[in-house]
């Protein structure tokens, strides 16, 4: 809950553990941007723009035109899923009884022509695509960059500056410069809710901390920057919440022994015998070196620390 109000509240790129439910977060993301109820995306964009609005209006302030983005539903795409992730994804929000008209779009190949996708856009909704797809919709204006509400950006360790989701980002930035949200600062000078309301988002996630310290120098800052975003949320296993989390659902270890069978005893026991064979002949062939007992050994053998020795 911690992780997904950060990244809601402010852009970013969220890292988490390897194994910690990276598919969980980005699920509850594409069910909380289409669930018009009270605890819903829609709602809250809402309940801001009525705050705006009447800040406004108390400041004798003419009011903007653009607060109409809650009359339909955002348009919010999702990049970077492997096709394995998209049956996942679209388990996890089954299983939590997500009605069928709030389930993403799926847009392949076969997905229709360029108008059909025009049109299922202009609907809105949730959309896992492709990112060969989505680059040749936006360029050929099949998609208007300044109805999108927001990108959701799988495996973001693997955006690079001369990668296509990258390519996707600077042009939705770009296009998009003019209705980026009003800034936390501002947010709170004006007594604005502090959570991110306005289109213009986006939202990275990456399970592989790993990935993102190995190759290029600063490779951190430079996926921020081919991301479009600033900030970095990092969640460890070490992390407070995830501990105390952690600590709540401890997993269940039942440990088994599988008994050896009568040949496979023999056969274990003509290998060590082999082994020992070969330590006492190194041991003579190697005279002047003062060899430990508890260094060279049958069991030790087994170990990098044999190699050691």
């Amino acid at each position: 809950a911690e992780a997904f109000e950060e990244l809601y509240g402010d852009d970013g790129l969220l890292v988490l553990g390897r194994g910690m439910g990276i598919m969980q977060i980005i699920a509850a993301f594409v069910r909380f941007y289409v669930d018009d109820s009270v605890c819903g995306h829609v709602a809250l964009v809402r309940e801001e723009d009525n705050e705006k609005r009447q800040h406004l209006n108390n400041t004798n302030q003419p009011v903007r035109n653009d607060f109409q983005r809650h009359t339909i539903r955002p348009l919010v795409f999702v990049l970077g899923l492997k096709e394995s992730e998209c049956s996942v994804l679209l388990s996890q929000l089954e299983s939590w009884g997500t009605p069928a008209n709030f389930l993403p779009t799926f847009i392949t190949s076969e997905s229709g022509q360029a108008q059909d996708r025009a049109a299922m856009y202009r609907r809105g909704g949730i959309f896992v695509v492709t990112s060969r797809i989505l680059i040749v919709d936006m360029l050929t204006r099949v998609v208007d960059a300044n109805e999108i509400e927001c990108f959701l950006v799988a495996h973001a360790e693997k955006v690079s500056e001369q990668s296509t989701e990258a390519f996707i980002l600077r042009i939705y930035k770009t296009q998009h410069g003019h209705r980026h949200p009003i800034g936390n600062e501002s947010r709170k000078k004006n007594n604005f809710s502090t959570v991110t309301s306005a289109a213009g988002s986006v939202k990275a996630f990456s399970s592989e901390p790993a990935d993102l310290l190995h190759g290029a120098f600063a490779k951190v800052d430079k996926v921020l920057k081919s991301l479009q975003v600033r900030r970095l949320y990092l969640y460890p296993r070490f992390h407070a919440s995830v501990s105390d989390e952690l600590e709540k659902c401890q997993p269940y270890v039942d440990e088994m022994h599988m008994q050896l069978t009568p040949l496979m005893k023999e056969i274990q026991g003509i290998i060590a015998a082999a082994v020992q064979t070969c330590i006492k002949e190194l041991k003579k062939a190697t005279a002047m070196i003062d060899w430990k007992d508890a260094d060279v050994s049958v069991e030790n053998c087994l170990s990098k620390n044999f190699d050691q020795a």
